[in-house]
């Protein structure tokens, strides 16, 4: 009987750090189709903002992002003032597909998911997904705390 608890225990505790690729996979989704939208808009003149502040106030991404975004963005200005960044952090290009993306793959243990563009299926961002205060967000999108051997671009 206890080492049919101490089983039981270990099987549960095994899968708390692994998301079921279908929430990874809608999260991430949810979350690069809005910040798409949101910078379509911002581009296009409807919405007036900023992204870093869309970024920070963003419930969907952990502060470990929100941290490292920031600093990106940071460094890049004190690098050159002028220009910043020549690219976006988040989708790792210098545009996106305007009609949005689809889930590609996901990876039930690293919670990485590829995302690809709609009628641009050469157009592909990788997202981390991870459980943070019991709820699963955002750590990771194209050039923001994603290992260089998983992007894309």
């Amino acid at each position: 009987m206890k080492y049919l608890a101490i089983l039981l225990m270990s099987l549960l505790l095994s899968n708390i750090s692994f998301a079921d690729c279908a929430v990874s996979s809608k999260i991430a989704l949810d979350f690069l189709n809005e910040y798409t939208k949101y910078s379509a808009d911002v581009f296009g003149n409807e919405t007036a903002g900023e992204t870093e502040h869309w970024i920070v106030g963003n419930a969907r991404l952990t502060p470990n992002f929100k941290k490292k975004y920031k600093k990106m963005v940071e460094d890049a200005r004190k690098s050159d003032p002028e220009l910043g960044l020549d690219f976006d952090p988040i989708t790792d290009a210098q545009d996106f597909p305007a009609q949005g993306f689809e889930i590609l793959d996901c990876d039930d243990r690293t919670n990485f998911v590829t995302l690809t563009g709609k009628n641009s299926d050469k157009f592909r961002v990788v997202v981390k997904v991870i459980r943070h205060n019991q709820f699963w967000l955002v750590d990771g999108a194209g050039a923001i705390n994603i290992p260089d051997k998983l992007r894309i671009h």
